[in-house]
């Protein structure tokens, strides 16, 4: 405590000693510093331990005050962040005597102060109320009167031309976060608020007006337009939210009316839906609405105009469903549900399909042509008000997923073209997958192919996007495509800012449809594997490998894995780690009954060890037959995997040649045989007498087997060598060796191999000494 208040004394005498228009030098670093002084903030001045402390808190917030009541703009500027940080730190103490701190702040708020010490003050009563819900004694003494000169104070701040859009930003977040805790205190004020957001949202469809509204005010609009039904009186929010949605979903329709004019449409509502207007009073004139839809939102002029208002209107209704609420709301999905077919059921004509949209001759080119170019944009933000829609109701959106699948696959087949429809679309698709995937068959994943494949070619790279010095080079990455039957379709890559969306969501579908799918088809399944390993994506690498494709009917065969190409590319992450070695050691009584069982195999009794010299050959010669067959079928795998050829085409398959692994492997397993033959060679000395081991000296001054283990290019080479390094040696300071007797014998024996060791009879030493003398 000793430190804190020497602390709190310095960072006292710096305000102090510090020229006011300085202070916002400096004021950040007093604010960090006094979160180390909260142990002392937090005391009461009534506790008789505060002694020291007490002095130097008192001396703190006078000076506080005094810049609270300053006249220079820095004064009120630094005076404002340190109590926002002074509160945090100090806790209930400080809270619960902050109420003329607030009206300071209230005071500096109706002062014609920058708009950045305004927007400040707003954050630091915001973060002041909120402090205060815990408490209810707080609320009535310092929440409840404060909102009172808040609310209207904010609004006309915010209504003034001097307000800037980053003050206006933060009123709107701030409404919204107090708006659920005191809906009493803004039903006052809430004609006024309704009209701020409805300016807000009007803004795209009004290109004259003063005022311009950013998408993040658009956005903090439409939630605080949704967040404006707990003012409803008498519990009745809900029945408000209801109204407020069935009133969006009818302003969405009549805009279209005027909108979609110029094509005849075959929609027919089934939610009881009608025209706003007749359709000779649609038809005349020029395309416009002259009063406000029953949103409230201003009047609008001309198609483009119309569809900005759609699309405003559609991300509106999208906010109804992902903006909680405190109660709990009844939506109507058959309003939704028959919205968006009438929106889907207007596209694009597109090659093959011109007669099926019908064109209204009444209207001009110029303005079909027009609708036929903000037709797109109209279907995106359908399509994210569907996606919204299923991922809000989640598993209980199952039965209406197929019709979503129907309706985007009908626009798809339009706008391809369109990068923004085709990320919506790969989105929308995600998100169905991830709740009825598992239930979809081969016909229901046969009629989203055509979106899988127009992923697979955005992920693929281009021929100018590819990497190479040379022309060669170029004309490889670029045959890509053509080699995976995805060149010249009708899908173009855009080269804009939401390219990258565009990757993510193509990638989060393949992913998906991976994990999620059984029923993929083999072909596409095959391109999608393709895809991953030439892209060298890692989700969808380590997805295809943890869902390998199902088995072909062919008896023995096993399904291509990827996992050669995730182990090579992420060799070094920890996903990979695992599925390369998904198992540990058993640890428990098991495993060391297995560990002692193994100890008395190897100490056997050595009348085991002394075993037929050329039956342990004859077996060698079998386990070195079956290692080659191994090795050869492990080169005949690797030459039948379908994605070498492909990575040989980007120069990627070095590192998989089949010929230096299957050399390295022979030489560790050679390497094994050669250590456990010269174990059992020592044992064997060990045991027969010097005697018995006496050899001929022609079998002594005969050169001994080689050992090399250099590999060669053949099969046949391997296995000469894999022979010789099974023949044991045993160090020349020894008796003779075992390799010199085995020498001499082969060469006195009828046989031309030089790798036959005969069979070591054990006799009596007296028999062993005539026969020596008789030789």
């Amino acid at each position: 405590m000793a430190q804190s208040t020497a602390t709190l004394r310095a960072l006292t005498y710096r305000l102090t000693s510090t020229p006011t228009q300085q202070l916002p030098a400096i004021i950040p670093q007093i604010a960090g510093a006094l979160w180390n002084c909260k142990d002392i903030l937090s005391i009461s001045t009534d506790s008789k331990a505060a002694g020291e402390a007490a002095t130097a808190v008192h001396r703190f917030k006078t000076q506080l005050n005094t810049l609270l009541q300053d006249r220079t703009v820095e004064g009120r500027w630094a005076a404002v962040v340190l109590t926002k940080a002074v509160i945090e730190a100090g806790g209930l103490e400080v809270l619960s005597k902050s109420n003329p701190w607030v009206k300071h702040l209230l005071g500096i708020l109706k002062r014609p102060d920058p708009p950045t010490t305004r927007s400040l003050v707003v954050i630091t009563l915001t973060r002041i109320f909120m402090l205060t819900w815990s408490y209810s004694n707080l609320i009535r003494e310092i929440t409840t009167p404060a909102l009172t000169t808040f609310i209207p104070t904010c609004i006309s701040n915010i209504e003034n031309k001097r307000c800037s859009a980053g003050e206006l930003q933060t009123v709107l977040e701030a409404f919204a976060i107090l708006i659920p805790k005191h809906p009493t205190i803004f039903r006052q004020n809430e004609n006024n608020i309704r009209s701020i957001c409805t300016a807000a949202l009007s803004s795209g469809s009004i290109p004259t007006q003063v005022r311009q509204y950013s998408q993040d005010h658009q956005k903090a609009a439409r939630r605080l337009l949704v967040l404006l039904h707990h003012c409803a009186p008498k519990q009745g929010g809900s029945d408000k939210w209801v109204e407020t949605l069935k009133s969006t979903v009818e302003a969405v329709h009549a805009t279209c009316d005027h909108v979609f004019r110029a094509v005849h449409e075959d929609w027919q509502s089934v939610a009881g839906v009608k025209s706003s207007v007749s359709a000779q009073r649609v038809l005349s004139g020029t395309i416009e609405v002259e009063s406000e839809d029953a949103v409230g939102l201003a009047p609008w002029k001309g198609v483009y105009a119309g569809a900005e208002r759609v699309v405003s209107l559609l991300n509106l209704l999208k906010s109804h469903l992902t903006t909680a609420t405190s109660a709990t709301m009844t939506v109507r999905i058959g309003l939704v549900s028959d919205l968006l077919t009438r929106l889907f059921g207007v596209v694009v004509p597109y090659h093959g399909k011109q007669d099926f949209v019908k064109i209204n001759n009444q209207v001009l080119k110029e303005e079909r042509e027009a609708l036929f170019a903000v037709l797109p944009r109209i279907h995106v933000a359908s399509i994210e008000l569907s996606r919204t829609l299923i991922s809000r109701l989640s598993s209980t959106s199952v039965g209406g997923c197929q019709i979503a699948i129907d309706q985007v696959m009908y626009v798809f087949h339009a706008e391809s073209s369109d990068a923004q429809v085709r990320s919506a679309i790969y989105e929308l698709l995600s998100a169905i997958f991830e709740i009825s995937g598992p239930s979809m068959g081969r016909t229901e994943v046969g009629e989203v192919s055509s979106v899988l494949r127009s992923c697979c070619l955005d992920l693929l790279p281009d021929a100018k996007d590819a990497v190479g010095p040379d022309a060669k080079t170029n004309g490889q990455v670029g045959g890509i495509k053509q080699q995976l039957g995805l060149a010249g379709g009708q899908i173009l890559q855009s080269d804009n800012a939401g390219q990258n969306e565009l990757l993510r969501a193509a990638q989060a579908l393949l992913r998906t449809a991976l994990l999620r799918i059984d029923a993929l088809p083999s072909q596409l399944r095959a391109l999608v594997d393709r895809t991953a390993a030439l892209t060298r994506n890692h989700p969808l690498l380590q997805a295809s490998v943890m869902n390998p494709p199902a088995k072909r009917s062919v008896a023995g065969s096993a399904p291509a894995s990827l996992l050669p190409v995730l182990a090579r590319e992420y060799s070094r992450t920890v996903e990979v780690e695992v599925l390369l070695r998904p198992r540990l050691p058993v640890i428990g009584k098991k495993s060391s009954n297995q560990s002692g069982r193994f100890d008395d195999d190897e100490d056997e009794d050595e009348d085991e060890e002394d075993e037929d010299a050329g039956a342990g050959d004859d077996e060698g010669a079998d386990q070195d037959e079956g290692g080659l067959r191994q090795d050869e079928e492990a080169v005949e795998a690797a030459k039948e995997d379908p994605t070498t050829d492909l990575l040989d085409t980007l120069g990627q398959n070095a590192s998989l040649e089949p010929s230096i692994s299957t050399t390295t492997t022979a030489k560790s397993l050679f390497a094994s045989e050669n250590a456990i033959g010269k174990r059992r060679a020592t044992d064997e000395v060990a045991d027969l007498s010097a005697k018995r081991l006496r050899a001929s000296p022609e079998a002594a001054r005969s050169p001994g087997l080689s050992t090399s283990t250099q590999p060669t290019g053949s099969l046949a080479e391997v296995v000469v060598s894999r022979q010789a390094l099974a023949v044991p040696v045993v160090p020349a300071s020894s008796a003779p060796t075992v390799g010199s007797y085995h020498t001499a014998t082969a060469d006195d024996s009828e046989d031309d191999s030089d790798f036959e060791i005969p069979t070591i009879h054990v006799g009596d030493s007296d028999q062993d000494e005539e026969e020596d003398d008789e030789e």
